[in-house]
């Protein structure tokens, strides 16, 4: 995707705020395409939607801030989610457990 001159506009974009109110219309204003070019594009070159990579990315950094000892409600504030409830589900849609039980997993 960042070889593609107008979606590594939007990575960029989303890698630097993830937390941010994402929808396709603000990402595919960033890359500069109409909402349904960056769309396909977007799913043709990374091979999922957009909104996929992001929940992606945001879980990838929740790990990490988890495994650093944020709570469940810091990340959720962090990254953009209205309550640790609406985290933790999207944590366990992605993941497959909630993050507790995620975090009882690591090694210590």
């Amino acid at each position: 995707g960042l070889a593609h001159p107008k979606l590594a506009r939007a990575l960029t974009a989303l890698h630097e705020t993830p937390g941010a109110t994402w929808s396709l219309e603000s990402m595919a204003g960033v890359a500069g395409m109409s909402r349904s070019a960056f769309a396909a594009a977007f799913r043709q070159h990374l091979g999922q939607t957009p909104a996929e990579y992001l929940v992606c990315w945001r879980m990838s950094i929740a790990q990490t801030l988890l495994r650093r000892g944020a709570s469940v409600k810091t990340v959720s504030d962090e990254l953009g989610y209205a309550s640790a409830s609406s985290l933790s589900r999207a944590f366990a849609q992605t993941l497959g457990v909630s993050p507790r039980a995620w975090l009882k997993r690591q090694p210590a």
